[in-house]
């Protein structure tokens, strides 16, 4: 059987792509929302007013768009927190790995020589919030 190391860059890679999903999630929510809003208002107001003179316009359909849009936001962001607390939690514990692992080296418990991050957990945290 063959033997697994352990590899700290593997979990600092699947925190930027949670967090990079949680990007996705929160614009795709919000796209979807603003689209969703303004063809239902458009096309629902149109069919609704066809006797009318006057049914809802371009302009009604973006304001209400981007009514929608900030509720699809809202939304997309509360879904999006899970991502993130689970890419945080990753990188909590390869921190903790490193920890104990340079502890252990410098009280001369033999392991293995401590490992540098590959990544700086903050450096992923800030340009995954910054996006």
């Amino acid at each position: 059987m063959r033997t697994i190391k352990y590899d700290p860059t593997i979990i600092h890679t699947f925190a930027r792509q949670l967090y990079h999903r949680a990007f996705l999630v929160v614009a795709g929510y919000t796209i979807a929302a603003a689209a969703l809003t303004a063809a239902v208002v458009f096309i629902g107001g149109t069919l609704l007013a066809q006797d009318v003179e006057r049914g809802p316009g371009i302009g009604d359909a973006l304001l209400f768009g981007v009514a929608g849009g900030l509720v699809g936001f809202l939304i997309g962001r509360q879904r999006a927190f899970w991502f993130k607390l689970q890419a945080q939690t990753a990188l909590c514990q390869a921190q903790i790995e490193a920890n104990t692992r340079n502890l252990a080296y410098v009280l001369g418990t033999p392991v293995s020589p401590p490992m540098r991050p590959a990544v700086d957990a903050e450096a992923v945290t800030v340009r995954a919030e910054s996006a």
